[in-house]
């Protein structure tokens, strides 16, 4: 009896060993998560030992001791994501996207910075962020297993610059005499990365001490501060006096083409002149007045008047009739080249004549100007005032034909002489009448009137018909005639009767 129970327990304890070591060796993991070839009993892989199967060896398990599949786990894949934010640099206030993807994570994700939970699953899932500084976004995921990752992306912030400012900008004195002088500007700004000013350049965004400029005329100092976002300008107008009441009111010439020795007469008048004096030779003369000279080749004389540091100048030109002759050959029965008809080269020079129909009348009696020309592209008219009567320059070349001869009446209230200047390329010629008038009148007021647009019979018994006096005193005579015989008829021979 006693060796009996010494053999089962011995059996026992040997059957326990062999249990325990086939449950820790490969095979028994197979077995008890079904794999392998099936093995003895079940038919093939994925079958699991059922309460009445029993080892190979033919031991039998328990169903206390029997392994379920979940007794053996393999570890999930591990997670990865990616964050990005779209732009990633942002001006403070506005927006930035961020947007993610990832692998083996589960549904269980989050953002730092406040953003909060997200699912890392979601491909097209976005948060929109607007932070003020920079900033860092952290993204946690994790797997079944609990198994956490993470990823990062950054925002940008940048703060804009403000706007440049001119804060002042002053000169002293701002209004300079006669002549100009000396400017002190200053200015101050701010937020200004760059300064200039017109007609100075670049200069020091600020400049409390003052920087000195010398003015001669009236102008106007603009600033300009400037700065990434833009610029922007203050200005200083400084005036200097112009008005000396110093004027060159005419000058001029009574001939400006003459020949070689023949005389001619400069006129002038000036205003408020302290001095005067006429170039070439004249030297100094008076405020008015008139010098009579001659040249030899063609002069322009120029008449510079002064009061103080002020000085005007006024210039005319005379020219000199070139000689005809070539190496002293000339044509024969007397005939020789007009004025300016032989050119050494480049244009012809052009030729005119301008007659009056009276060179002596009374104020306000009606002239004819006439005049020809020859190879002219442009021709003037002017009177001994400035005035331009006739001019070409701003015709049509087909139109510019129709005034290269012709003529005009006027009425001189004073003597006038009259200018007839002709050009043809760089050659030029002048030609001149001039009227004198008897009992002349200076106009020295011009009334802003309308001309007459006509005059009524009624009014002034005018036919409109210039006929002259003779015919004049006839008309008249057989209207009086006329008026007499109708009242000898009315009146006289009803009495008769």
């Amino acid at each position: 009896m006693t060796n009996f129970i010494k053999i089962s327990t011995l059996f026992s304890v040997l059957v326990i060993a062999v249990f325990a070591f086939n449950a820790f060796t490969p095979s028994a993991l197979a077995v008890a998560t079904g794999g392998g070839d099936g093995g003895c009993c079940g038919g093939g892989g994925g079958s699991s030992y059922s309460q009445s199967s029993y080892y190979s060896q033919g031991s039998y398990y328990s169903q206390s001791s029997y392994y379920s599949q979940s007794s053996y786990h393999v570890p999930a894949p591990l997670p990865v994501c990616r964050v990005t934010a779209t732009p990633a640099s942002i001006v403070s206030g506005g927006t930035s996207r961020l947007t993610w993807t990832s692998t083996s994570a589960t549904t269980d994700g989050s953002i730092n910075q406040s953003v909060g939970a997200v699912n890392p699953q979601n491909t097209a899932g976005y948060r929109d962020v607007s932070p003020s500084v920079n900033t860092t976004y952290t993204m946690t995921v994790r797997n079944i297993d609990g198994v956490t990752a993470t990823c990062t992306t950054s925002v940008t912030v940048t703060h804009p610059t403000p706007a440049p400012r001119c804060d002042s900008f002053t000169g002293t004195p701002t209004s300079l005499p006669y002549g100009g002088g000396n400017v002190t500007l200053k200015w101050n700004t701010t937020n200004a990365t760059g300064v200039s000013i017109s007609g100075i350049g670049s200069v020091n965004v600020d400049n409390t001490v003052g920087r000195v400029e010398n003015v001669t005329a009236s102008k106007t100092f603009t600033l300009t501060a400037t700065n990434v976002t833009g610029s922007v300008n203050c200005s200083v107008p400084v005036t200097v006096t112009t008005n000396s009441g110093l004027s060159c009111d005419y000058f001029n010439v009574d001939k400006t083409t003459v020949d070689r020795g023949e005389s001619f007469t400069l006129s002038w008048g000036t205003t408020n002149a302290d001095s005067v004096s006429i170039n070439q030779g004249v030297g100094s003369v008076s405020s008015d007045g008139s010098h009579t000279t001659s040249i030899q080749g063609d002069t322009t004389y120029t008449l510079t008047a002064t009061k103080g540091s002020q000085t005007v100048t006024c210039t005319r030109p005379v020219t000199v009739r070139t000689s005809t002759y070539s190496q002293g050959s000339y044509y024969s029965q007397g005939s020789y080249y007009s004025q300016g008809s032989y050119s050494g080269g480049g244009s012809s020079t052009p030729t005119c004549d301008i007659d009056a129909s009276d060179e002596h009348i009374t104020a306000g009696q009606e002239v004819t100007l006439s005049w020809e020309s020859s190879r002219a592209e442009d021709l003037t008219i002017k009177d001994s005032f400035g005035n331009e009567i006739i001019s070409t320059d701003d015709l049509d070349d087909d139109d510019k034909e129709d005034f290269f001869d012709g003529e005009i009446k006027v009425r001189p209230l004073q003597a006038t002489t009259y200018y007839l200047e002709v050009e043809n390329g760089s050659q030029d010629h002048t030609c001149t009448v001039k009227v004198d008038v008897d009992g002349g009148v200076i106009v020295t007021e011009v009334r802003n009137q309308p001309l007459v647009a006509g005059i009524a019979l009624t009014q002034v018994p005018y036919t409109g018909f210039d006929a002259g006096p003779t015919l004049t005193f006839i008309f008249y005579a057989l209207l009086g005639l006329w008026a007499a015989f109708i009242a000898y008829t009315l009146v006289l021979k009803k009495k008769v009767s």
